[in-house]
């Protein structure tokens, strides 16, 4: 597949840029140069290969989720002068 001067002012209009002859130009040559090196690639032998999405193995490395003890509700709302019938209270927004 190669890129054109069309189909890079095209995509230029479209996204809204000016792009000068010079531009346009140097677009054609890096774009061109970008698609012959992915042109190379296709042409390894992958068909043994696995599929991977990184060059490592990623592990989880979180602990387990356990339940520990936590403080009543007479300790939390303790350490609060802003508390009504057992609850926090916070101000009005209306």
């Amino acid at each position: 597949m190669q890129i054109t001067k069309e189909t890079i002012i095209n995509v230029a209009k479209s996204s809204c840029i000016n792009l000068t002859d010079k531009e346009v130009e140097q677009f054609l040559v890096d774009f061109n140069s970008i698609l012959d090196a992915f042109s190379k690639i296709s042409e390894v032998n992958t068909k043994d290969v696995q599929p991977a999405f990184h060059s490592i193995e990623i592990s989880d490395v979180t602990r387990e989720d356990s339940a520990g003890k936590g403080c009543t509700q007479e300790q939390a709302l303790s350490l609060s002068k802003h508390t009504s019938r057992g609850l926090f209270v916070g101000p009005k927004i209306l």
